[in-house]
């Protein structure tokens, strides 16, 4: 019986041993396991924590970069450095991260681009983008308002012209209705008159042939017209060709010798006098140009005035006026006068034709004439006398036809006639005997004639010019 409770009590410690060592088993194998379990979520966890890091770092630089984009203050990066955070971000591979950060960044950084492609220099954000596009718009009103001004301004003024434009065509049809109301007089007046027209036709018909003959007349008239003209040009050309020979001979071209001096001279009445007279063909009112005694040469800068010859006193002695003077610099005795439209010795040709009585006796003084012309330096070419024979020819070499009045015998009146004609057709100019010698200084001496030749004054004629080509 004592065995009995002592085995079953051995049974029990052996239950209960058992029991513990499975218990104690169990126990350990959930603590094993459960630190297990605690290692690795704590693995897990510092994975996650280094990914959320890492999400949290690709986070940011995906809101800098945008930020950049934008031109945010928030942010100091640079566009480049965005650029550069850009391209580090499409590195990733992880397939959340590529679809909550790379796709998003990648397509903000296309819009970007595009944004910036066409952006000018200087703009690189979506603010400063924006800020230039605000002000271009600003711009853009302001012109479009400056527009829709102009628009409104010539808007008004057309309908200003528009209006003056109707106020015209009012005008012109006013004008219009009375102008069709002349015209109908004018009409029935054509009409009367083209019924005149066919009677006095109807008149003139009958003398057509008279007609016809004065029509052949008036033809032959202008035929012959024609002629003369066709002639007369001729002849007016052949003149203009001779005087052009004329002109050039008689050119000057040496302005280095003085044509005469100044003998003496009173400045309070402006007057000078020339050792030039009659016999050296100085001819009257011609103007000289003044240098002084010492000039070396004759040009514009040392001209010192101007004179105009008024009178001839003597064969080597004229009388002129001073037109111009520097104060400074008057014109004295010995000053050298020069001209470039005369030379001395260069006589003037001279014909005569016409009634010649200087003294009102009835009797022709045309030979005085012809002594007091000789006496100024002139030169007779040819005269018609007055018994009407005639010498020499008038032609352009002539300078002038003196004329001297019409003449009481009709046949010498109409010879004196031609050559006045053929002078004018020779381009010769004709002028009177009494003007001609007042012109010359001789006009005192037209009534009292001086013969004899005065004493020689000791003037020099000055050599001839030197032509140079």
């Amino acid at each position: 019986m004592a065995v009995t409770e002592k085995n079953q009590w051995l049974h029990v410690l052996l239950i209960v041993f058992v029991i513990l060592a499975i218990a104690g088993g169990v126990g350990t194998y959930l603590g094993v396991t459960q630190a297990m379990a605690s290692a690795e979520k704590e693995t897990a966890k510092s994975q996650e924590l280094e990914k959320a890091r890492e999400y949290a770092k690709v986070a940011e630089q995906v809101t800098n970069a945008i930020l950049a984009y934008a031109g945010a203050s928030d942010t100091s990066l640079t566009i480049e450095e965005a650029d550069n955070d850009v391209a580090r971000v499409a590195l990733i591979t992880d397939e959340v991260m590529i679809k909550q950060f790379v796709d998003p960044l990648m397509k903000a950084k296309q819009n970007y681009d595009d944004d910036m492609k066409d952006a000018p220099k200087g703009v690189e954000t979506w603010r400063a983008l924006a800020a230039f596009l605000v002000t271009t718009v600003n711009i853009k009103n302001d012109q479009i308002l400056e527009r829709d001004d102009q628009v409104r301004r010539v808007k008004a003024d057309a309908a200003s012209k528009i209006a003056e434009a109707i106020a015209e065509k009012q005008t012109a049809l006013k004008e219009k209705e009375a102008a069709e109301a002349t015209l109908e007089q004018e009409k029935q007046q054509f009409a009367k008159t083209v019924s005149d027209l066919n009677r006095q036709y109807s008149v003139l018909k009958s003398s057509t042939n008279d007609n016809l003959k004065i029509v052949q007349q008036q033809l032959q008239q202008v035929q012959e017209n024609s002629k003369q003209l066709r002639s007369m040009i001729g002849i007016r050309e052949n003149t203009i060709g001779m005087q052009s020979d004329i002109i050039e001979k008689y050119r000057r071209t040496d302005f280095e010798i003085a044509d005469g001096r100044i003998t003496s001279v009173n400045g309070s009445s402006k007057v000078a006098w020339l050792n030039l007279g009659y016999l050296d063909a100085l001819p009257n009112q011609i103007k000289f140009s003044v240098y002084d005694s010492q000039a070396a040469e004759f040009n514009e800068s040392a001209k010192k005035g101007e004179i105009k010859i008024q009178r001839i006193v003597g064969p080597h002695t004229s009388e002129a006026i001073i037109t111009s003077n520097d104060r400074s610099n008057p014109i004295l005795p010995d000053d050298f006068v020069f001209t470039s439209t005369w030379t001395p010795g260069q006589r003037t040709k001279y014909f005569l034709a016409g009634s010649f009585d200087m003294d009102g006796d009835g009797k022709s003084d045309q030979e005085r004439v012809k002594a007091l012309l000789i006496r100024s330096g002139g030169e007779i070419v040819g005269e018609l006398k007055q018994d009407g024979s005639k010498v020499g020819q008038v032609d352009p070499y002539v300078r002038f036809l003196v004329y001297g009045g019409k003449p009481a015998d009709a046949t010498l009146s109409a010879e004196v006639d031609k050559i006045r004609k053929k002078a004018a057709d020779e381009g010769v100019n004709s002028i009177s005997y009494e003007l001609l010698l007042t012109n010359l200084g001789l006009g005192s001496e037209a009534k009292i004639f001086s013969g004899g030749v005065e004493k020689n004054n000791g003037f020099q004629p000055r050599r001839p010019a030197v032509i140079r080509n």
